[in-house]
């Protein structure tokens, strides 16, 4: 017998050898035939007996010699493997002589397997009687496979003339028995997430989330992050990662602060590539940083008089685009002078009359 890959099973059909064979028994030689000069024995006379005696039994028929081929799917190993797919059949028929052969196929697995089919190639040479079950043109659907179960064809019909014949079987669910290699197909995408906004003074996280949304391992696996101008990470306009591989299915995280050293609009993105040519762009991210921006105006009088009160207007106002937090006026007494009074909850403390305003917006203003 003779395989043709993992996924072909061949046995030969009248004239070839089997993987496994059972001996033949040898056929009784015949009787010689009476010399001319000796005159035939008279038949032996009836037993006076009322009983008959017993006919000889007929001699047991000689076992047939049988050949098989074995085949595992996908790997060609049984213990790495799914399904087996077995081949019977004589080592050796007469012609014209009507035989069969079987196609045996088991799942030798702990799943259940589905759309399992074998296609089954006729040889030239042997006239198909029928098949159990139907197929078609070859073509056997044999469904679903529970674990551990097996569903055997049979193929009947005759050659007609002396030779050696071959008969090749294949099986698959997605890809015949016979293929040995597992094809699989990778695939990068990357997402990044930003704060909307921000403040000038504040470092805020990016987030970066790299998946292999294929099939099969993406190896060595860079991420990378180049900063617009304006934004650092440690000091760095460029942020990299080591390189990792990435299973099918498989997702990886990184985070990182950055800062600005500017106000305005940061746009970026993030990029991602692995061997064999895998690359993905990351959507862009927008961060407005904003700043609060302060301006104090003094109000006061060119001309005062010795011992009579003096009033001071103090105007702060937030000119920038963002909330300016814990704001606190400070105004030192002149030399010479007392404190009197303030408004807005004004205090003296430490030769200096101090105000908690707590947070203006943009572009608010307030008067002390």
């Amino acid at each position: 017998s003779s395989g043709k890959g993992p996924g072909a099973v061949t046995v030969p059909l009248g004239g070839g050898t089997g993987g496994t064979t059972v001996a033949k028994a040898p056929a009784p030689k015949a009787a010689e035939a009476p010399k001319a000069a000796e005159k035939p024995a008279p038949a032996p006379k009836a037993a006076a007996s009322s009983n008959t005696a017993a006919a000889a039994p007929a001699p047991a028929a000689a076992p047939v010699a049988t050949g098989s081929s074995v085949a595992f799917y996908p790997t060609g190993v049984r213990s790495s493997s799914s399904l087996m797919v077995e081949k019977i059949a004589p080592t050796e028929i007469a012609a014209g002589q009507a035989t069969s052969y079987q196609i045996k196929v088991t799942n030798i697995s702990s799943s259940t397997l589905e759309n399992v089919q074998i296609n089954e190639t006729i040889p030239q040479g042997f006239t198909l009687t029928n098949t159990q079950p139907a197929g078609n043109n070859g073509v056997f659907n044999l469904g679903t496979l529970a674990a551990g179960e097996s569903k055997t064809i049979t193929v009947n019909g005759s050659c007609a003339k002396a030779g050696s014949y071959g008969s090749c079987a294949t099986a698959s669910f997605t890809v015949p028995v016979c293929m040995t290699v597992n094809v699989v197909s990778p695939a990068l995408a990357i997402t990044k997430t930003s704060p909307a906004s921000s403040l000038l003074c504040d470092s805020w996280p990016v987030k970066l989330v790299v998946t292999n949304s294929g099939t099969g391992t993406a190896r060595g696996v860079t991420v990378r992050d180049q900063l617009p101008a304006g934004l650092t990470s440690d000091g760095k306009n460029l942020v990299e990662f080591p390189a990792f591989d990435l299973a099918g299915g498989q997702s990886r995280e990184f985070t990182f602060n950055v800062k600005a050293d500017k106000g305005g609009p940061y746009t970026n993105n993030a990029t991602a590539n692995a061997q064999g040519g895998l690359s993905a762009t990351s959507n862009n991210t927008v961060t407005a940083v904003n700043a609060p921006t302060l301006t104090i105006d003094k109000q006061c009088p060119t001309q005062i008089r010795q011992g009579r009160p003096v009033t001071y207007n103090i105007v702060v106002t937030n000119t920038g685009n963002a909330p300016a937090a814990n704001t606190v006026v400070r105004d030192p007494l002149p030399a010479g002078s007392t404190f009197a009074s303030a408004t807005e909850g004004g205090a003296l403390s430490g030769g200096a009359v101090v105000w908690n305003l707590g947070t203006l917006a943009a572009g608010q203003s307030r008067t002390v």
